[in-house]
């Protein structure tokens, strides 16, 4: 019996089982629209309390860092119409000691008035000692623009009787009603 087809196939055998990404189990901790103010835009790991404060989730306990690591994902502004933007965790997987997190970013299709949110989601898993990579699900957001909310159509250029933009009306006695500009 030759044994060297084999004896050659074996090392290939475990690479390709330690290849395998092996699901990780997580706990929320917060999501909603509306993350604090001195909440850190990104994909972030904290290892610690302290790094955590810093990425402005300040008042959050119970979280044995010993054991465990804090995944956020927090989002700048969005504007949707009628529902604000969500973001959650789909999966946490491990490769060896490097995690890959899975989230995905819903906008929801429909009218109403303009929402601006800014969603975010923190969620707990076990510590590891290697890197973590943040992949977004499905397509990405794409990034605000400033400018006008979306919704109705602008006002239409001043005529006669309307007041241009940044300007107010006053009137002068004896000389009939006219307007000026505002200083900056």
């Amino acid at each position: 019996m030759n044994l060297r087809p084999l004896a050659l196939s074996l090392p290939l055998l475990c690479v390709c089982a330690a290849a395998q990404a092996q699901t990780v189990p997580f706990n929320a901790i917060s999501a909603g629209t509306q993350a604090p103010p001195s909440a850190r835009t990104g994909q972030s790991v904290a290892r610690s309390q302290s790094e955590l404060d810093q990425l402005g989730f300040t008042g959050i306990s119970g979280i044995d860092f010993q054991r465990e690591i804090v995944l956020a994902v927090v989002l700048g502004p969005q504007i949707s119409t009628g529902t604000p933007v969500r973001v959650g965790i789909e999966r946490v997987t491990r490769q060896g000691q490097d995690l890959e997190v899975r989230y995905r970013v819903s906008r929801p299709a429909g009218f109403g008035f303009p929402v601006t949110s800014r969603p975010f989601v923190l969620v707990r898993t076990a510590r590891t000692s290697g890197s973590v990579r943040f992949a977004s699900s499905g397509a990405a957001l794409p990034a605000p623009t400033p400018g006008p909310l979306p919704g109705p159509a602008p006002a239409p250029a001043p005529g006669p009787g309307l007041i241009p933009p940044g300007q107010l009306p006053f009137h002068v006695v004896g000389q009939g009603s006219t307007s000026a500009d505002l200083p900056s």
